[in-house]
């Protein structure tokens, strides 16, 4: 993969030079620079356990116009002996031949330096280490020089091609507990948040001035607490952390001292890279039971066998449980809810409801997840989930504004991606349809997870839909009978109007699918009794229904009997249309079946067997009695059915289960009319079926 790459960059340079931009790689280009400079000496220790000292190299170079050698050799002395050396490869290259650079180097123009020992590049510098395999003791003075290997081209600068140190102890001169405070921990219980648990959280200051190398030196240390008791007249020990800490060398070109902390938690560090100074040691003990107004000194000692401390001072510090912030309060309601027209559905709504989360007082962020559920009639229909976040104002970096200027915690609807400071509101639309005279209600639960609220009496809002005006219109007979006089009775129903309307009407006469007459119907609709209503309607919750023009009303519903002049042919399939004209109030639902019925006018030289369709139980009457008559000699076998097509209630040729069901519906579920003749007049089957009537006194 790195050749690919490359020889990549080396054909973009071919590139370049065949399409005129001038790449330099003449040996008259510019005088070339370089510059070898000692940069660190340090004791590490290797993987055995045994002490080494490691220097770090940096060698520069600039525009040279051919590949030159920067070998090194790097020296050690220790007071003033040569001990060991070492050869660093360096090498310089013009960026248009910088293959170890990866061809990086050919767009800035400079020159790579590679280290061949470690196969190191970098486009201007590049950094070394080498290792001497020896052990200096204390007060040694450790020195590096830098010398250009044989053949070699020479350096312009050699002022900083040595480095010299003194080895040194790495101890603790100075132990001090710097400082201690006490924070209460966030606890949940059974979802609740309890401040009874303080962290106690103390910090240690190590100080050593000597500069030099550090050599493993045992720095361990016991921090214990103690509960102040009686007034200070006895201290019991309620807990004890004991530390160790060592100087270790990191590893590779970037080798500074770092520190080990066997046992302690948050424990952070400033270090100087060779000074070999600590400051800052922080720790905690964690969850310590705790009231306010209970006392607690934490103290510092070295451990057995650890590097003595010349110097003690500041080894115990006292501190009081100070009295907890105030307890979190969080609350969801439901604050409002409205009935919105449904655009799928003229006579029916969607409910909207807007709910409110609040929250207060936290001391860390909690779940507000709420559930919000839609009752209708008592029964739920329909949930949907909010995902509310409650964050401390301190920490509130999602909200729009900076909460921790006005004190308010921050709230988000993380649905919508949107927060505010103290509270949120949200806003949802329910998919489920609800009609006049719906009881709705809405309510909203904690998610399983989130945090209970403190006060929940307005987690319910109910409300009633309210009636919307509607009218239905519908044909009710069609008389066919052959005579040569048409008879249509059109009906009207009207409800929950509030004030007076002109209702109009459009019917149409079709013979055999095609228009033949038209005619244009009116009628005034008022709330109060008026014209020919007999009765106050008002009175009985109905409004006054007057054909315009005479004297015809009827409270809620008026029916009257339209005359046509057509005239029919035995045979004719004649329908009536009913359509409101603009302005006429909508139909509710499953009502704009009822606007259309159609018959089939009779031959009167074939005489049909009249009857009731439905009538099962030879009584005259379409009822109940008639379905479970009609079950009996379908299933048990018992009785007679003796007006088959009056059995046949859905009209298919076939006595059947579906057949029952079409009469309850009619019934009682206000389904489509059963089919000519109807249940309540006489007349023939309009159908030509297998079945017959052979009696039906009723309609005799």
């Amino acid at each position: 993969m790195k050749l690919g790459i490359r020889n990549t960059f080396m054909s973009l340079a071919l590139l370049a030079i065949f399409f005129g931009n001038t790449v330099e790689v003449s040996a008259q280009s510019e005088e070339p620079r370089y510059n070898r400079t000692a940069l660190k000496l340090i004791c590490i220790e290797n993987e055995e356990g045994k002490t080494q000292v490691l220097g770090s190299v940096r060698v520069k170079s600039a525009r040279p116009g051919l590949t030159i050698d920067l070998g090194t050799k790097a020296v050690l002395s220790i007071n003033g002996q040569v001990v060991d050396s070492q050869e660093m490869l360096f090498r310089a290259s013009p960026p248009s031949a910088a293959g170890q650079c990866l061809g990086a180097c050919l767009p800035t123009n400079e020159a790579c330096v590679s280290y061949d020992n470690d196969g190191l590049s970098g486009c201007g510098e590049v950094f070394g280490n080498v290792i001497f395999d020896v052990a200096p003791a204390l007060g040694d003075v450790v020195q590096m020089d830098l010398y250009a290997t044989d053949g070699s081209m020479v350096e312009i600068d050699t002022s900083d091609d040595s480095i010299e140190k003194v080895i040194g102890r790495a101890i603790a001169r100075d132990r001090i507990l710097n400082e201690i405070s006490a924070k209460p921990s966030v606890i949940e219980r059974k979802g609740f948040i309890v401040d009874s648990f303080f962290d106690i959280d103390y910090i240690i200051d190590y100080r050593e001035p000597v500069s030099g190398f550090g050599n493993n030196e045992n720095l361990s240390l016991i921090v214990e607490l103690f509960k102040k008791e009686n007034h200070g007249k006895e201290d019991i020990q309620i807990e004890l952390i004991s530390m160790n800490l060592s100087p270790m060398a990191g590893k590779g070109g970037n080798a500074e001292t770092t520190w080990k902390v066997e046992k302690g938690e948050k424990a952070t560090f400033e270090t100087e890279i060779l000074s070999m100074e600590l400051s800052g040691f922080q720790a905690s003990f964690p969850r310590v039971p705790a009231e306010p107004g209970d006392e607690f000194e934490v103290r510092i000692r070295p451990a057995p066998h650890s590097a003595a401390d010349p110097n003690p001072r500041n080894d115990s510090l006292t501190i009081v449980i100070p009295e907890p912030p105030q307890r979190p309060e969080w609350n969801r309601r439901v604050s409002h809810v409205e009935f919105h027209e449904a655009e799928s559905n003229p006579g029916a709504c969607q409910v909207r409801t807007t709910i409110s989360a609040v929250a207060d007082n936290l001391v860390a962020p909690i779940d507000l997840g709420t559930h919000v559920d839609l009752f209708v009639n008592n029964i739920r229909v329909e949930t949907y989930f909010m995902e509310f976040l409650a964050i401390p104002g301190s920490q509130a970096n999602h909200c729009a504004d900076d909460c921790e200027l006005t004190d308010d915690d921050c709230v988000e609807y993380l649905n919508e991606g949107f927060a505010s400071c103290g509270f949120q509101q949200a806003r949802y639309q329910f998919d489920h349809l609800v009609y006049g005279g719906d009881d709705v209600r809405v309510e909203v639960r904690q998610n399983g997870g989130s945090v209970p609220e403190i006060t929940t009496f307005d987690d319910s809002l109910s409300d009633t839909v309210p009636n919307k005006p509607f009218a239905n219109y519908f044909v009710d007979g069609l008389d066919t009978d052959g005579d040569g006089i048409l008879n249509s009775e059109i009906g009207l129903t009207v409800e929950n109007v509030e004030e007076s309307m002109a209702i109009g009407l459009i019917i149409i006469l079709l013979a055999n699918g095609e228009p033949v007459e038209r005619q244009e119907v009116g009628f005034l609709v008022n709330d109060q009794a008026v014209g020919g209503c007999n009765t106050n309607c008002a009175e009985t919750g109905d409004v006054c229904v007057c054909w315009e023009g005479t004297n015809l009303c009827g409270c809620g519903t008026l029916k009257i009997l339209l005359p046509w002049e057509y005239d029919t042919e035995p045979g004719d399939i004649m329908t009536v249309v009913i359509r409101p004209l603009p302005g006429a109030l909508p139909e509710l639902p499953g009502m704009e079946e009822d606007n259309e019925e159609e018959h089939e006018v009779p031959d009167p030289t074939h005489e049909r067997p009249v009857f009731r369709r439905g009538d099962v139980a030879f009584d005259g009457a379409v009822n109940l009695t008639d379905v479970i008559v009609f079950l009996q000699v379908l299933f048990l076998g018992e009785g007679t059915i003796h007006c088959e097509d009056a059995a046949d209630s859905d009209d298919n040729g076939a006595l059947e289960l579906t057949d029952g069901i079409k009469t309850l519906t009619a019934l009682f579920l206000g389904g489509s009319p059963i089919p000519a003749p109807g249940m309540r007049e006489c007349g023939v089957d309009p159908t030509e079926d297998d079945l017959g009537c052979e009696l039906y006194r009723p309609c005799d």
